[in-house]
């Protein structure tokens, strides 16, 4: 962190990672923005990024609208991640953040590609305005139990392949997904997408009736 000039900086320009960038777009500049004796980057009395051993712990970003591609793609540490003003999160963001339990975003769209990959300890999954996920998204996530989507219409190739704890995916308004979706959720008990155009043949089991669009006879 820049004291002077109240920006985060990228320390190994090797990597792709685009936090610095996507953060000091919403918060860089702020007068109010300061390092606490613990460590952690506070605006004011909030603690905004929570640090241990200079390992990110856990962030609370409400005015972060947008992350890039690649943003957090090695957040490593990271254990719980709340953004309430997001709407959208770019290609390979919190790409193998292996230790995420909790992911709050209410305002969140849309997933790129390879978003929340490999997040295997993730429990709770926050993000009800989401309409669309990029392909494998949330593969692997072995933990996670419940997702209810009620907003999301499509989901790109091998989202929640082997989410092997998942009992719940409630998604009513869902028409599309891609292939291999949900395949070895063998835990799943309750599988809600009546407007699905095409159920996998793995998930036939809980295939509903069709809502049925023909024309009404007069």
């Amino acid at each position: 962190f820049d004291n002077q000039t109240k920006t985060l900086k990228k320390i190994d320009n090797r990597t792709k990672d685009s936090f610095a960038d996507d953060f000091n777009r919403d918060y860089g500049g702020k007068k109010a923005l300061r390092v606490d004796k613990d460590g952690n980057l506070c605006l004011g009395q909030e603690t905004l990024i929570g640090a241990e051993k200079s390992r990110i712990k856990t962030l609370n970003l409400p005015l972060l609208t947008k992350m890039s591609d690649f943003c957090l793609c090695f957040a490593y540490y990271l254990t719980i991640f709340q953004a309430s003003s997001l709407t959208s999160i770019g290609d390979k963001s919190h790409y193998n953040s292996r230790t995420l339990m909790i992911f709050n975003a209410p305002g969140l769209t849309h997933m790129g590609d390879q978003c929340l990959h490999e997040v295997k300890a993730l429990t709770t999954l926050n993000a009800p305005s989401m309409t669309s996920m990029g392909g494998y998204c949330l593969y692997n996530a072995n933990a996670l139990t419940i997702l209810n989507a009620p907003s999301m219409t499509s989901m790109g190739d091998r989202c929640l392949y082997n989410a092997k704890s998942l009992t719940v995916f409630d998604a009513p308004a869902l028409t599309r997904i891609g292939c291999n979706c949900l395949h070895e959720a063998k835990a799943l008990t309750v599988f809600n997408a009546p407007l699905l155009i095409e159920v996998p043949w793995y998930l036939q089991k809980f295939a509903q009736t069709r809502v049925d669009q023909s024309p009404v006879p007069s």
